[in-house]
């Protein structure tokens, strides 16, 4: 049994990086995270620990401490169900917010950019001679 969810696990997580794989190449190279690396990489950390207590689990089930394995089994349900809901629904509110403000910022450059370009490109005609 215990294999068996260690092979799923380890399963998404090979599948977790192939997707980050297969993504990044679709998109532009840029010097820093996305909202999706974020995604991905805390989804890798929480596949990591799950993965860890799986091993632990099966570490005293093996080592005769089965009332112990049943526990902490349970206890690795209930902790892992709970950050994969409390991340999913921060990664949305998140998304949700993103999209807001990109909604409701103003079109164009900012007032900084305008009021540099007006300097640099701002010609004085009083001392030309025509």
């Amino acid at each position: 049994e215990i294999a068996n969810r260690c092979a799923v696990i380890l399963t998404l997580l090979l599948t977790s990086i192939a997707f980050k794989f297969v993504v990044g190449q679709n998109l532009p190279k840029i010097s820093y995270n996305t909202f999706l690396d974020t995604y991905v990489l805390v989804s890798f950390i929480v596949l990591t620990f799950i993965a860890l207590g799986v091993a632990f689990v099966g570490f005293l089930d093996e080592h005769g401490y089965k009332d112990d394995a049943v526990k902490t089994d349970r206890a690795i349900l209930n902790i892992s169900v709970g950050a994969f809901v409390i991340w999913h629904i921060s990664a949305f509110v998140a998304a949700v917010h993103k999209i807001r403000q990109r909604k409701n910022r103003d079109m164009g450059p900012s007032e900084e950019a305008l009021s540099t370009s007006k300097d640099r490109l701002s010609i004085n005609f009083t001392d030309s001679k025509v």
